[in-house]
Protein backbone atom coordinates (compact mmCIF):
# COMPACT_ATOMS: atom_id res chain seq x y z
CA UNK A 1 0.00 0.00 0.00
CA UNK A 2 1.27 3.52 -0.76
CA UNK A 3 2.48 5.45 2.27
CA UNK A 4 0.05 8.04 3.62
CA UNK A 5 0.77 11.60 2.54
CA UNK A 6 2.27 13.99 5.08
CA UNK A 7 0.73 17.46 5.04
CA UNK A 8 2.65 20.69 5.57
CA UNK A 9 1.19 21.28 9.07
CA UNK A 10 1.95 17.68 10.05
CA UNK A 11 5.49 17.99 8.73
CA UNK A 12 5.93 21.22 10.69
CA UNK A 13 4.66 19.63 13.91
CA UNK A 14 7.05 16.69 13.47
CA UNK A 15 9.99 19.11 13.37
CA UNK A 16 8.93 21.53 16.11
CA UNK A 17 8.49 18.61 18.52
CA UNK A 18 12.27 18.13 18.24
CA UNK A 19 13.17 21.83 18.66
CA UNK A 20 13.49 23.86 21.86
CA UNK A 21 10.21 25.10 23.29
CA UNK A 22 9.18 28.61 22.33
CA UNK A 23 7.06 30.66 19.96
CA UNK A 24 7.09 29.43 16.36
CA UNK A 25 6.24 31.54 13.32
CA UNK A 26 5.95 29.45 10.15
CA UNK A 27 7.09 31.10 6.92
CA UNK A 28 6.43 28.06 4.73
CA UNK A 29 5.33 24.49 5.42
CA UNK A 30 5.10 22.18 2.42
CA UNK A 31 4.36 18.49 2.79
CA UNK A 32 4.78 15.53 0.48
CA UNK A 33 2.41 17.07 -2.06
CA UNK A 34 5.50 18.94 -3.27
CA UNK A 35 8.57 17.44 -4.91
CA UNK A 36 10.63 18.50 -1.88
CA UNK A 37 8.82 18.74 1.48
CA UNK A 38 10.31 21.75 3.21
CA UNK A 39 9.87 24.03 6.20
CA UNK A 40 10.94 27.59 6.84
CA UNK A 41 10.21 28.93 10.31
CA UNK A 42 11.35 31.26 13.07
CA UNK A 43 11.67 30.01 16.64
CA UNK A 44 11.94 32.35 19.63
CA UNK A 45 12.89 30.47 22.78
CA UNK A 46 13.26 33.66 24.83
CA UNK A 47 16.93 34.14 23.99
CA UNK A 48 16.49 35.69 20.55
CA UNK A 49 14.78 34.36 17.42
CA UNK A 50 16.50 31.79 15.23
CA UNK A 51 15.74 30.89 11.61
CA UNK A 52 15.34 27.25 10.50
CA UNK A 53 15.20 25.64 7.09
CA UNK A 54 14.48 21.92 6.77
CA UNK A 55 13.91 19.77 3.68
CA UNK A 56 13.69 16.16 2.56
CA UNK A 57 14.14 15.01 -1.01
CA UNK A 58 14.81 11.90 -3.04
CA UNK A 59 18.40 10.78 -3.41
CA UNK A 60 19.02 8.24 -6.17
CA UNK A 61 22.07 6.67 -4.55
CA UNK A 62 25.79 7.00 -5.08
CA UNK A 63 28.28 9.02 -3.12
CA UNK A 64 27.17 12.17 -1.35
CA UNK A 65 29.35 15.25 -1.21
CA UNK A 66 31.30 15.16 2.04
CA UNK A 67 33.31 17.86 3.73
CA UNK A 68 35.15 20.12 1.27
CA UNK A 69 38.89 19.73 0.96
CA UNK A 70 39.35 23.19 2.44
CA UNK A 71 37.10 25.21 4.73
CA UNK A 72 36.88 28.95 5.16
CA UNK A 73 38.31 30.60 8.27
CA UNK A 74 36.05 30.03 11.25
CA UNK A 75 34.33 27.04 9.64
CA UNK A 76 34.33 23.45 10.89
CA UNK A 77 33.09 20.34 9.11
CA UNK A 78 32.84 16.74 10.30
CA UNK A 79 31.35 13.67 8.67
CA UNK A 80 30.66 10.09 9.64
CA UNK A 81 29.22 6.87 8.26
CA UNK A 82 26.38 5.60 10.43
CA UNK A 83 25.73 1.95 11.34
CA UNK A 84 22.85 1.76 8.85
CA UNK A 85 25.12 2.97 6.05
CA UNK A 86 23.88 6.56 6.09
CA UNK A 87 26.25 9.50 5.69
CA UNK A 88 26.08 12.38 8.19
CA UNK A 89 27.75 15.73 7.58
CA UNK A 90 27.84 18.52 10.17
CA UNK A 91 28.94 21.99 9.09
CA UNK A 92 29.48 24.99 11.36
CA UNK A 93 30.06 28.11 9.30
CA UNK A 94 31.20 31.53 10.45
CA UNK A 95 30.62 35.00 9.07
CA UNK A 96 30.79 35.55 5.32
CA UNK A 97 31.40 38.76 3.41
CA UNK A 98 28.26 40.87 3.41
CA UNK A 99 26.86 39.22 6.54
CA UNK A 100 26.52 41.01 9.89
CA UNK A 101 29.30 40.51 12.43
CA UNK A 102 28.92 37.31 14.42
CA UNK A 103 26.78 35.54 11.80
CA UNK A 104 26.67 31.76 12.15
CA UNK A 105 25.07 29.13 9.95
CA UNK A 106 25.02 25.60 11.35
CA UNK A 107 23.69 22.59 9.48
CA UNK A 108 23.30 18.83 9.59
CA UNK A 109 22.77 16.79 6.43
CA UNK A 110 21.90 13.10 6.38
CA UNK A 111 22.06 11.00 3.23
CA UNK A 112 20.70 7.47 3.15
CA UNK A 113 19.91 5.18 0.26
CA UNK A 114 16.83 6.70 -1.30
CA UNK A 115 16.51 10.10 0.33
CA UNK A 116 18.41 13.03 1.78
CA UNK A 117 17.51 15.66 4.37
CA UNK A 118 19.09 18.81 5.78
CA UNK A 119 18.41 21.08 8.73
CA UNK A 120 19.98 24.57 8.80
CA UNK A 121 19.81 27.20 11.55
CA UNK A 122 20.87 30.85 11.57
CA UNK A 123 21.43 33.27 14.46
CA UNK A 124 20.11 36.05 12.25
CA UNK A 125 17.49 36.79 9.61
CA UNK A 126 19.09 35.47 6.40
CA UNK A 127 16.51 37.19 4.20
CA UNK A 128 17.40 40.61 5.61
CA UNK A 129 20.87 41.50 4.39
CA UNK A 130 22.75 43.64 6.88
CA UNK A 131 20.35 43.07 9.78
CA UNK A 132 22.29 42.38 13.00
CA UNK A 133 22.45 38.96 14.59
CA UNK A 134 19.59 38.01 16.89
CA UNK A 135 21.64 35.94 19.35
CA UNK A 136 25.23 34.80 19.90
CA UNK A 137 24.72 31.16 18.88
CA UNK A 138 21.87 29.17 17.38
CA UNK A 139 20.11 27.13 20.09
CA UNK A 140 20.86 23.61 18.83
CA UNK A 141 24.38 22.28 19.19
CA UNK A 142 25.89 20.19 16.40
CA UNK A 143 25.09 16.99 18.32
CA UNK A 144 21.50 18.13 18.73
CA UNK A 145 21.22 18.96 15.03
CA UNK A 146 22.51 15.47 14.26
CA UNK A 147 19.94 13.91 16.57
CA UNK A 148 17.11 15.75 14.78
CA UNK A 149 18.06 14.60 11.28
CA UNK A 150 18.65 11.02 12.49
CA UNK A 151 15.24 10.77 14.14
CA UNK A 152 13.35 7.76 12.66
CA UNK A 153 10.18 9.79 12.13
CA UNK A 154 11.59 11.13 8.85
CA UNK A 155 11.33 7.66 7.31
CA UNK A 156 7.58 8.19 7.25
CA UNK A 157 7.98 11.40 5.27
CA UNK A 158 10.52 9.83 2.91
CA UNK A 159 8.20 6.90 2.25
CA UNK A 160 5.44 9.35 1.24
CA UNK A 161 7.56 11.30 -1.24
CA UNK A 162 5.86 11.67 -4.62
CA UNK A 163 6.65 9.35 -7.47
CA UNK A 164 9.92 9.69 -9.28
CA UNK A 165 9.46 12.49 -11.87
CA UNK A 166 11.22 10.47 -14.59
CA UNK A 167 10.12 6.86 -14.08
CA UNK A 168 6.82 7.51 -12.33
CA UNK A 169 7.74 4.85 -9.77
CA UNK A 170 7.17 5.00 -6.04
CA UNK A 171 9.92 5.57 -3.50
CA UNK A 172 11.60 2.21 -2.78
CA UNK A 173 14.83 2.49 -0.77
CA UNK A 174 17.35 -0.32 -0.69
CA UNK A 175 17.78 -1.90 2.77
CA UNK A 176 20.96 -0.98 4.70
CA UNK A 177 23.94 -3.35 4.73
CA UNK A 178 23.22 -6.58 6.57
CA UNK A 179 19.49 -6.41 5.92
CA UNK A 180 17.73 -8.83 3.59
CA UNK A 181 15.52 -7.53 0.81
CA UNK A 182 12.51 -9.65 -0.08
CA UNK A 183 12.59 -10.76 -3.69
CA UNK A 184 9.24 -12.59 -3.59
CA UNK A 185 6.31 -10.71 -2.02
CA UNK A 186 4.03 -12.42 0.48
CA UNK A 187 0.78 -13.85 -0.96
CA UNK A 188 -1.64 -11.14 -1.98
CA UNK A 189 0.98 -8.41 -2.29
CA UNK A 190 2.38 -7.08 -5.52
CA UNK A 191 6.09 -6.53 -6.11
CA UNK A 192 7.26 -2.99 -5.37
CA UNK A 193 9.01 -1.25 -8.28
CA UNK A 194 12.75 -0.91 -7.86
CA UNK A 195 14.47 2.46 -7.53
CA UNK A 196 16.27 3.24 -10.81
CA UNK A 197 20.04 3.11 -10.66
CA UNK A 198 20.44 6.04 -13.04
CA UNK A 199 18.52 8.52 -15.11
CA UNK A 200 17.15 10.48 -12.16
CA UNK A 201 16.54 14.15 -12.85
CA UNK A 202 16.29 16.66 -9.98
CA UNK A 203 13.04 18.62 -9.61
CA UNK A 204 12.98 22.06 -11.27
CA UNK A 205 15.10 24.53 -9.32
CA UNK A 206 16.87 21.85 -7.31
CA UNK A 207 20.65 22.34 -7.36
CA UNK A 208 22.88 19.47 -8.44
CA UNK A 209 25.25 19.98 -5.51
CA UNK A 210 25.53 21.83 -2.22
CA UNK A 211 22.78 22.72 0.26
CA UNK A 212 19.28 23.40 -0.94
CA UNK A 213 17.76 26.73 -0.01
CA UNK A 214 14.30 28.15 -0.55
CA UNK A 215 13.96 31.02 -3.04
CA UNK A 216 15.30 34.19 -1.48
CA UNK A 217 17.65 32.48 0.95
CA UNK A 218 21.32 33.17 0.37
CA UNK A 219 23.37 30.18 -0.70
CA UNK A 220 25.93 29.80 2.08
CA UNK A 221 28.37 27.94 -0.17
CA UNK A 222 28.76 25.05 2.23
Amino acid sequence: MPAAAVSGPEFQQMLTELLPSGTVAVGEARGTESDTPQLRLVLDDGHGPVQYLFWITRFPGGNDTGCPSGTAGGDACTEATLPDGGHLRLYRAGTRDGEPAGSKTWSAKLTVDGYQLMLQEWNRKPLEQGAPITRTDPPLTMDQLAAVVKDPRWQKVAAALPKDPVTGKDFTPTPPPGKTQLTVPPPGLTTLPALPASGWTPPPGFPTSGPYNLPGFPTPGR
